[in-house]
């Protein structure tokens, strides 16, 4: 218990570490935007979501009160029901799990949210998208799920393609590729260091495999059935890969 006490505390302070490399970067890239001091403060990766904000009102206070009380309180039942149960089983140990995972970013943007809004003019975006609704994998990735992140993988992506004169049909493979590098370096890398286990690898798979899923759901997109279900297959089915000893240790269900 003592030792798990003391890698939260060491996760929190590597985590901080890593978007805090993220954002200098991001402020090298843009030298002279106007935008550098709410961007330091805001929880976006990219300086550019900034720009699709919009204003605040005041109903925003009680609605995402509210949205954050639900996504709590759901992610701490869920939490109580997976810790009650074999997460090696695959057909619903690690479902849940991914649920449980899609839940507790959704507690963490609704309440970043709410601290943001007591400061800014602004309304920072949702982390996500309704990813639930998604109706194929292009969707999924391109539009849902993880904004505050996805923006900034896009930005590199295309400051790599504009760099190197690339084909801007390889932006998504690029922002897929680099996101499967960064989850290693979130993941992996802070067991590694403080457990001394080697788990590297299966982040890189996963985002891999997303691109020939990509590939595959660009040469069905008039069947959306068939997409769909690729979309199940996955994303969902696929989590287990994803879902690995390091990703279980961070999450405390290890």
């Amino acid at each position: 218990m003592f030792e798990m006490s003391l890698f939260n505390i060491f996760f929190i302070f590597y985590s901080l570490l890593i978007v805090l490399v993220v954002k200098v970067t991001q402020l090298k890239i843009t030298s002279g935007n106007k935008n550098l001091k709410e961007y330091l403060l805001s929880p976006y990766f990219a300086i550019s979501t900034l720009q699709t904000d919009k204003p605040q009102f005041n109903q925003n206070y009680l609605y995402y009160s509210f949205r954050t009380l639900f996504f709590f309180a759901t992610t701490i039942y869920l939490h109580n029901i997976i810790n009650q149960m074999n997460v090696d089983s695959y057909s619903f140990g690690y479902l849940l799990i991914a649920l449980y995972i899609y839940f507790l970013l959704e507690t963490i943007g609704a309440n970043l949210q709410i601290i943001f809004l007591l400061f800014s003019e602004k309304l920072y975006q949702s982390i996500h998208n309704s990813p639930l609704l998604s109706k194929n994998v292009t969707e999924f990735w391109s539009t849902r799920w993880n904004k505050w992140v996805r923006d900034w993988l896009t930005s590199c992506s295309s400051a790599f393609i504009s760099k190197f004169n690339i084909s801007k049909i390889y932006r998504m493979p690029l922002s897929l590729t680099l996101s499967g590098i960064f989850h290693e370096v979130i993941i992996n890398l802070p067991i590694y260091l403080f457990y001394q286990e080697n788990h590297f690898g299966n982040m890189l798979v996963f985002f891999q495999a997303q691109i020939i899923f990509l590939i595959i759901d660009r040469k069905i997109k008039t069947m959306p059935v068939l997409r769909y279900l690729l979309f199940i297959t996955c994303i969902v089915l696929f989590s287990k890969v994803f879902i690995n000893r390091s990703l279980l240790l961070i999450l405390g269900f290890e």
